[in-house]
């Protein structure tokens, strides 16, 4: 069931995407995500349905010269309000993070957990400019950290280990991430292993969707990245404030 009307949107083009499920089934809210390229339905959550908002859409003229513009998918009273309390218009990508950044503030998915359970979320309309430029640049961060744009390396996971590089039985114990009998990714935080994105653990799904197979040079890079941004990802979360 392809959805070409949205999808078309980010296939061969430079644009983000906020995904979301309209209400939580099961568990809290952890239901984000950021997205530069088509999803499908279950990337964020098995159990819910999920949606994808882009931030720019992209038009080709009617006149048959194939000339393509693009448009900020904003509403334009929403903008016109946080214009008004910031004292300028704010750029679209500067509004995307500052709703991303909102979206994972602890006390905010605290605050509103009822609401977040039944409906799309909704961010509150910052309160001056300053609390807006705070949260876009976190929000900025944590889209990176998402999209795999840049990691520290001192939270990489490490692959010490020569061998087969078979996937077998995961497991998780004192920092290592287990994936046969004798190799392991090390440097591995509990908070990074147990972090949960909407209905998947990232660090142990990753892994486990690989059982059976053998794990090349860039997948081992790609898993320590992706440690990496799990790791700077919660710790931001853990003073996050929203507003």
């Amino acid at each position: 069931m392809p959805r070409a009307s949205t999808m078309r949107h980010f296939i061969g083009r430079d644009n983000l995407g906020l995904v979301l499920t309209r209400r939580v089934e099961a568990g809290e809210f952890t239901h984000v995500l950021a997205t530069n390229c088509a999803i499908q339905l279950h990337t964020l959550s098995l159990k819910e349905v999920n949606a994808v908002f882009p931030l720019y859409l992209f038009h080709t003229d009617a006149g048959g010269l194939g000339i393509e513009t693009r448009e900020p998918n904003l509403n334009p009273e929403i903008v016109a309000r946080v214009a008004e309390a910031i004292g300028g218009a704010p750029e679209p990508l500067a509004l995307f993070d500052y709703v991303y950044a909102n979206l994972h503030a602890p006390d905010y998915r605290a605050r509103y957990q009822v609401f977040l359970k039944s409906d799309f979320p909704r961010v509150p309309v910052p309160s001056d400019k300053a609390a807006f430029k705070r949260l876009s640049a976190i929000g900025a961060r944590l889209r990176a950290l998402l999209l795999l744009e840049d990691a520290d390396a001192a939270r990489c996971a490490t692959y010490p280990e020569t061998g087969g590089n078979a996937v077998d039985k995961i497991r998780y114990e004192g920092g290592r991430v287990w994936i046969n009998g004798a190799q392991y990714f090390g440097n591995v935080s509990e908070r990074a292993w147990g972090f949960i994105v909407g209905g998947y653990q990232p660090a142990g799904k990753w892994l486990k969707d690989r059982v059976g197979r053998t794990l090349a040079y860039a997948d081992i890079a790609h898993y320590a990245r992706l440690i990496a941004a799990l790791d700077e990802t919660a710790e931001i979360m853990e003073t996050l404030m929203f507003k």
